[in-house]
């Protein structure tokens, strides 16, 4: 008999950063046939990418069908949290009924009844990436804040691809924000030497 239901081929995924983007592993809604389908409503700033079709659709509701392969981007400074699609039905399967006259002389009938099993249900969980935000202030060596004094923040400990350069306000202070988690957080004063916070 065809297998009309469909089930996501992992449950939970979590995302990674890609270049400019952080997007999770590719899925497949796994079916013995391409009609079987759930529906999703996507965030607002998460993209489904049919890896199957080729094609891609930022938010909304998706119908996602059987036998397809995708995976789920978004920009770096989403800060999205923890995704679920929610309970969806596997679909239905069928279900053969055989009438057996027990006469020879009248012929057997059958039909297909399509059964529904509510119990049977998929679903998936996306870890997006956890954002966090970064603030220091600058005092002298007599405790006043310093205004404007420019630092300039990276992930490298060779500060090489800078996050931005950034200046104090009247309070001393800045304040980095969406950044990715990391052990290390490294900040240099310009013309200083840098310091990590961890």
């Amino acid at each position: 008999m065809p297998n009309y239901k469909v089930r996501f081929s992992k449950n939970n995924v979590s995302a990674y950063k890609e270049g400019n983007i952080q997007r999770t592993e590719t899925i497949e809604l796994s079916s013995g046939m391409t009609t079987g389908s759930v529906n999703i409503n996507l965030p607002s700033e998460v993209t489904f990418v049919n890896e199957t079709q080729n094609t891609r659709q930022t938010g909304g509701n998706i119908t996602i069908y059987g036998q397809t392969r995708f995976h789920l981007e978004a920009p770096l400074t989403a800060n999205l949290g923890t995704w679920y699609t929610g309970e969806q039905s596997q679909g239905f399967a069928y279900q053969p009924i055989i009438g057996i006259t027990g006469n020879a002389n009248y012929q057997s009938i059958g039909y297909l009844d399509m059964v529904y099993d509510p119990s049977e249900t998929t679903s998936l969980t996306v870890e997006w990436l956890k954002l966090g935000d970064f603030k220091l202030t600058k005092y002298d060596n007599k405790g006043v804040a310093v205004e404007n004094a420019s630092f300039r923040i990276s992930y490298n400990s060779d500060m090489s691809n800078p996050i931005g350069t950034f200046k104090t306000k009247t309070d001393g202070s800045f304040l980095a924000e969406n950044l990715r988690p990391r052990n290390n957080l490294l900040s240099r004063g310009i013309n200083s030497r840098p310091s990590c916070i961890r």
